[in-house]
């Protein structure tokens, strides 16, 4: 993304505002991110929304974008961990 003001693309990231769904919640898939231009110092709002989800297909051993509506539907089972993997990444000492 390039500033509006100056033409830069170094930006960073200052906050993420979540964004509330119609009847209060806050949403899963969207968000607001307070950019800063690096050069400049423009503040720029972006929405940034959740598209895809990148899997490893162990049948083609290849990685691929899906759909969230896809990942929830076949990909999640498999990817949930348990708390003994949990373990071994460091997580869930209880």
């Amino acid at each position: 993304m390039q500033c509006e003001r100056c033409g830069d693309e170094s930006h960073w990231v200052k906050e993420t505002l979540r964004q509330r769904t119609a009847d209060g919640r806050v949403s899963p898939t969207v968000d607001r991110r307070l950019y800063i231009c690096k050069a400049c110092g423009l503040h720029t709002i972006v929405e940034c929304r959740a598209m895809y989800v990148e899997v490893y297909d162990p049948e083609t051993m290849t990685k691929k974008n899906v759909t969230l509506d896809e990942y929830r539907e076949v990909w999640r089972k498999r990817d949930e961990i348990t708390s003994n993997q949990l373990k071994l990444f460091g997580g869930n000492d209880a």
